[in-house]
């Protein structure tokens, strides 16, 4: 059987990060979420039992999506059938013709294994097979020659078992010796003597007994996997739909896995479309999926993703309204964390559209300083970004003031921002520059009077710049040149 890989819908961001990503057209035709079948039961609509002919109806009906005529694969079947309920077979304990049913299949019908050939259709069509149409057919044929069957499923594999003497035997029906496996038996006798062969007894990891209803809706499951692996969403989905809808009525609800298929293939899909950076359209589908279907534990885990994806992507885009108004529509979606998180990131993305729209420094830090006093700004990793934000407004005031040769203005610049933001290192680096850059003037200005003999004019500005910047090694050379030159 084909097995369901969760993907699974991951976030593509971490933080809000400011730089814009390209835009994206959002007209994504949605696969189907209606069944593009419904099983009608003759009998009890309820029952986990299906007759013989209503096996291969429905497994003819889960085989084709769209459906097709099915009048040509039922005569198939009925040929086989005729055989399985003749004068001979009947006439057959019930052992015998439990065998003779197998032998049967692969004498007229069966001859090549195939591992995703799930297909009712095809096996009866060109006689290539998988385990699960296989234990279909077998089932049927059973059933329409008075025997009990019963279906078993594996963690990668179904089987079937027939009733006999009281005791359920396990046929292997993809082997044509599968009849109670372990058995040894008689193939030839001749000259050379007696053949025999064994088949071995599989050891089915979590095997248990499946209702009908669960071992035909294992085509769907098969065909929904494999076309999900081929990134056929359109087809995976039908099949995820109509198995979830068929097996509503599944009593034994411990071995009903199709709501869980069903969320896996829509999350997955959901992802698809997130990684073509269809935001919006994968937010859309899931909220297609869960107003059509309900919620579910694992389809509410996805959309947190998907959800903050999205909302995330239209921050991104300076569009923070719209992305208020998708959060806002959504909200009781979200669970606390995820809403606290979304509210941050809205609140983030607001900061930088305002920011964006001020050219003045200082009208930004207050606009900055008033929003730090916001509670949605209370985390500490909030705290850190805004700093950021007012990180650089210091630093665009002392580069700009420096760049305009005005080097002590760049100087209280840097001090009134370590004052803010005592631990920045980029502010403590560009004062120590701005304090570097302040000395080479006042040492070319010591020089040109030194140089006209003006040497208490150029002490004076030697001890003048000494005191904004005390350590300066230039200006403390130069005042020791200067008064040993006065002396």
């Amino acid at each position: 059987m084909n097995e369901f890989k969760r993907t699974g819908v991951r976030p593509f961001f971490a933080v809000l990060i400011l730089a814009l990503v390209s835009g994206t057209a959002f007209s994504q035709t949605f696969p189907p979420l209606e069944p593009y079948y419904t099983y009608n039961s003759t009998s009890n609509a309820d029952s986990s039992t299906l007759s013989a002919h209503e096996m291969i109806a429905t497994g003819l009906s889960f085989s084709e999506y769209p459906l097709v005529d099915q009048r040509k694969y039922m005569n198939l079947y009925l040929e086989l059938e005729a055989q399985a309920t003749s004068r001979s077979f009947m006439s057959m304990g019930e052992r015998e013709r439990a065998e003779a049913i197998l032998t049967l299949m692969y004498e007229k019908k069966l001859w090549k294994y195939q591992k995703n050939q799930t297909k009712l259709t095809t096996l009866l069509e060109d006689g290539t097979y998988n385990c699960v149409s296989a234990s279909v057919l077998y089932s049927a044929l059973a059933k329409a020659a008075g025997l009990t069957v019963i279906g078993n499923r594996a963690s990668d594999h179904c089987f079937c078992s027939v009733l006999i003497d009281g005791k359920y035997i396990d046929v292997e029906t993809t082997n044509p010796m599968g009849f109670e496996p372990g058995k040894k038996k008689q193939i030839s006798s001749g000259k050379s003597g007696t053949a025999y062969a064994i088949i071995p007894t599989r050891q089915y990891s979590g095997r248990h007994v499946i209702s009908d209803r669960m071992l035909v809706s294992l085509i769907s499951r098969n065909l929904s996997a494999f076309t999900m692996d081929k990134k056929d969403y359109n087809t995976s989905v039908a099949h995820a739909v109509v198995r979830l809808v068929f097996l509503q009525g599944e009593k034994n609800n411990t071995n009903n896995d199709s709501r869980a298929d069903f969320d896996t293939v829509c999350s997955n899909y959901a992802a698809e479309l997130q990684g073509a950076k269809k935001f919006l359209d994968s937010l859309l589908w899931m909220d297609a999926v869960i107003s059509r279907w309900g919620e579910s534990n694992a389809l509410l885990k996805n959309y947190q993703d998907v959800g903050y994806n999205t909302i995330l992507y239209y921050c991104r885009q300076n569009d923070t309204d719209y992305a208020q108004e998708l959060f806002n529509q959504r909200k009781n979606l979200f669970d606390a964390e995820n809403t606290k998180i979304i509210e941050q990131m809205i609140f983030l993305s607001r900061i930088q559209e305002k920011i964006s729209t001020i050219k003045d420094p200082n009208q930004k830090l207050i606009f900055l300083r008033e929003q730090k006093k916001s509670p949605v700004a209370s985390p500490s990793d909030i705290q850190k970004q805004i700093d950021g934000q007012i990180e650089n407004c210091h630093l665009q005031l002392a580069v700009d003031a420096a760049n305009s040769g005005d080097y002590l203005l760049a100087i209280d610049y840097a001090k009134a921002g370590l004052a803010e933001l005592p631990k920045s290192s980029k502010i403590k680096n560009l004062l120590t520059q701005s304090q570097n850059n302040y000395a080479i003037t006042v040492h070319n200005d010591f020089a040109d009077l030194a140089n006209k003999g003006h040497y208490q004019e150029a002490k004076k500005v030697v001890e003048e710049g000494l005191k904004l910047v005390p350590n300066n090694s230039t200006l403390k050379n130069d005042l020791k040149r200067i008064e040993q030159m006065l002396k």
